[in-house]
């Protein structure tokens, strides 16, 4: 598999992303897995500002990037703004966080 590899510095008062980009988690209200595509900061600011329930990082997901045609076309394509509290690490990762964080992208 070829990577390639992204990195963001991020301000020293915004933690690293607890997800990565195209990682594959379990979003729990749903109970399926999906695959993150996006991702947002929300400040505290921006989050009182807007009446945001929750600050920090944002996430979307895609539940039919990886399916087959024909499993993708009865899947829910698409849902964003869900936070870490919404989904679950489908691996499990052993690596501690660090403030240098990349991505691998296929």
């Amino acid at each position: 598999m070829n990577t390639q590899s992204l990195i963001i510095e991020l301000p020293a008062q915004v933690l690293p992303p607890t997800f990565q980009l195209f990682e594959s988690v379990r979003v729990l209200h749903r109970d399926r897995p999906a695959t993150i595509i996006s991702m947002r900061y929300i400040s505290a600011l921006t989050a009182l500002k807007e009446g945001l329930g929750e600050w920090g990082w944002s996430y979307g997901v895609s539940y039919v990037y990886g399916l087959s045609p024909e499993d993708a076309l009865t899947a829910p394509e698409e849902e964003f703004d869900l936070s870490d509290s919404d989904l679950k690490a489908l691996v499990p990762t052993t690596s501690p966080r660090t403030e240098e964080v990349s991505y691998a992208v296929d």
